[in-house]
């Protein structure tokens, strides 16, 4: 049941904004990230600045607004006579969210993928870069699973606001992740995650410089706490509204 939920998901996503998203967003973030580095200029200390913008402004400002628009447009779509048909149906609701959240994570896997590759080809083909290909494939593994605690609280709440409001907070939080990430408090900072993960696999700062060693921010040890730390509040954020679902349907 679970799988057919998934597949009427993405069929019911075909022509929506957020399938629009899923082929804006890469070539809007790819422009963006060109034009903020030939404003930050060449290459320093053997990095690449085209790099630095992208594995900057990404998880600190696009990212979170993106999630946003594609949670509350995913989750608004089901009105409320749509709830009370799938209950007369004696269907489970929570099905309905886990299958929401699996279109979420595919879509955004799918985001990031694209605009890598565009940036990659740019930075190749344009700017004549030497890139570390393991590194950049292994920030990009670290920002999707970067991305679930955002995933999760936006559907959390979702659930009680407007699209409006959840773009708000996750703007206005977003804010404070580059100075929070360097601290040492910054697990308890979800936002931030990205940021301080991906600082000692590209050697940027959270602030979108190029790091220079010796710097504690090359500490490896972060990636493994900012794992565990990201896939554990996805996990229980998601099973917490799992359970409020299937208590709204008794």
């Amino acid at each position: 049941m679970l799988i057919k939920q998934i597949k009427v998901e993405f069929l019911k996503e075909k022509r929506s904004a957020n399938r629009k998203m899923l082929f804006i967003v890469p070539i809007i973030f790819v422009i963006f990230t060109y034009i903020m580095s030939m404003m930050m200029g060449g290459n320093s200390y053997g990095k690449s600045f085209l790099i630095s913008a992208a594995y900057n402004w990404y998880p600190l400002l696009i990212l979170p607004v993106v999630i946003s628009l594609y949670v509350s447009n995913i989750v608004k779509k089901e009105k409320s006579y749509n709830q009370s048909f799938y209950k007369s149906l004696g269907l489970d609701t929570s099905n309905l969210f886990i299958a929401k959240n699996a279109v979420v994570l595919f879509d955004f896997f799918i985001i990031i993928c694209v605009s890598t590759i565009g940036f990659l080809i740019l930075s190749i083909l344009v700017n004549g870069e030497n890139i570390a290909f393991p590194n950049v494939i292994f920030a990009n593994f670290c920002l999707f699973f970067g991305i679930l605690p955002i995933i999760s609280f936006s559907f959390f709440i979702s659930k009680f606001t407007n699209r409006v409001v959840l773009i708000l907070i996750n703007f206005i939080v977003s804010f404070p992740s580059a100075i929070i990430a360097t601290k040492d408090y910054w697990w308890i900072f979800p936002w931030g995650y990205n940021l301080r993960m991906i600082a000692p696999i590209l050697g940027i700062h959270p602030n979108g410089t190029i790091l220079v060693r010796p710097n504690p921010l090359y500490n490896t040890n972060v990636i493994t706490i900012g794992l565990i730390l990201s896939i554990s509040i996805y996990a229980i954020l998601t099973v917490i509204q799992i359970f409020i679902e299937r208590k709204e349907n008794a």
